[in-house]
């Protein structure tokens, strides 16, 4: 055998050693929907879902607001803060963030989504103080 399709052969046998072991793309990756998502960031706030099912809010400036979750379906999560009579629905198909209240129910665009995630991010620091919208 020449040194050549010894080298050749070597190479076909590593590429398939490493191709075996990568992971595959849909493997590696999990699609984030409405009824996985744990984590939304609009570049500014952040959106987390804790250990007991409620999400908190971090905004940007350090505030802090607390929803239970209401819902989900394949497209987004309902949220409810009913101390602030605020609903919000975080829907990863169309990348926004809806908010609606008691003096304007009807949802209206609040963010767009720049980031999602299906697995939470660690957990913010909990010395952040709550200011009114």
């Amino acid at each position: 055998m020449s040194l050549k399709s010894c080298l050749t052969s070597m190479l076909a046998v590593a590429g398939l050693l490493f191709g075996a072991l990568a992971p595959s793309s849909s493997s590696a990756r999990t699609a984030v929907t409405g009824r996985n998502v744990t984590y939304v960031s609009t570049g500014g706030d952040n959106f987390s879902m804790r250990a007991d099912g409620s999400w908190v809010e971090w905004g940007a400036g350090g505030t802090r607001f607390s929803f239970v979750e209401a819902g989900r379906d394949a497209d987004s999560v309902l949220l409810r803060d009913e101390s602030r009579g605020v609903r919000l629905q975080i829907n990863v198909t169309t990348s926004q963030i809806l908010y609606g209240d008691t003096t304007s129910p009807q949802l209206r665009l609040l963010y767009k989504i720049a980031g999602v995630s299906a697995a939470p991010p660690a957990p913010a620091p909990a010395a952040a103080s709550a200011t009114p919208r």
